[in-house]
């Protein structure tokens, strides 16, 4: 989890991690961390290295640590300051289509706080989660984690779910996608994540997610896939318009 004997300090590994947890939405606004002991003792650090870790997030605005109370994810802490590039869906989709797939899980459970909200989910209302792995010969490229509504996804059986694309299999079930919000961020890798790609807790993954709304205008997907940071590449290619005055964008995602 943490490289004690690499150039970055242990209370800075520590921010990166504890940042990446609250953007997955492990923690949503509101919640109270762990005490400053617990976390402590999770990462096998000492108090005052945890409290260095906290103070970074704090200056950060990410937290606000309470004197006798605690420490709380403060509300806005993932913003949405960050640069955004938009590309057609495609361009990132069908690099990954001939990948061979294998589901880890098909069920019920209930979403993280920011999957629900998108969703439009009641608190405590169970979605379809889908876990599956994408691997190419040398290994797993990509761990897809999939949630939609009950009513799209109670009819998915394991057989569905051997297509590649997510959204193949919802428009074979007669369920109707009419585009996409996709983000793309760097992020390190969970307890889940790298024991499904064979990574480190802590390394760098890719961290992919797409909304897709309906042609109803609700949102009936929310995929969250990370890839491992050693094995893509992702390739932005610009070429100069003259005539139009701008300058038009290409993508390439390669696995290493």
């Amino acid at each position: 989890m943490l490289e004690r004997d690499g150039p970055m300090p242990l209370y800075y590994q520590i921010a990166n991690i504890l940042r990446s947890r609250i953007a997955s939405g492990e923690w949503a606004p509101g919640d109270r961390l762990p005490s400053e002991a617990q976390l402590a003792a999770s990462f096998q650090v000492s108090p005052v290295t945890m409290r260095q870790a906290l103070g970074v997030l704090e200056r950060q605005g990410r937290l606000d640590r309470r004197q006798g109370v605690g420490t709380f994810v403060r509300p806005g802490a993932v913003q949405e300051d960050r640069v955004r590039i938009t590309i057609p869906l495609e361009m990132f989709a069908e690099p990954i289509a001939g990948f061979e797939v294998r589901t880890l899980s098909l069920d019920h459970a209930l979403p993280p706080p920011d999957v629900r909200e998108t969703l439009g989910l009641a608190p405590g209302e169970q979605c379809v989660h889908v876990r599956r792995v994408r691997s190419a010969a040398h290994g797993p490229v990509t761990y897809a984690s999939s949630y939609m509504p009950r009513w799209i996804g109670d009819g998915l059986t394991l057989a569905d779910l051997q297509h590649s694309l997510m959204t193949d299999i919802l428009e074979k079930q007669g369920v109707r996608v009419s585009g996409a919000i996709q983000t793309i961020e760097a992020s390190l890798a969970n307890q889940d994540s790298a024991g499904v790609l064979g990574v480190p807790v802590g390394a760098a993954v890719l961290l992919v997610r797409r909304v897709y709304q309906l042609e109803n205008g609700q949102v009936g997907l929310v995929a969250v896939n990370h890839h491992p940071g050693h094995e893509i590449r992702f390739e932005l290619r610009l070429t100069r318009d003259s005539d139009a005055g701008r300058w038009d964008l290409h993508t390439q995602q390669n696995d290493t």
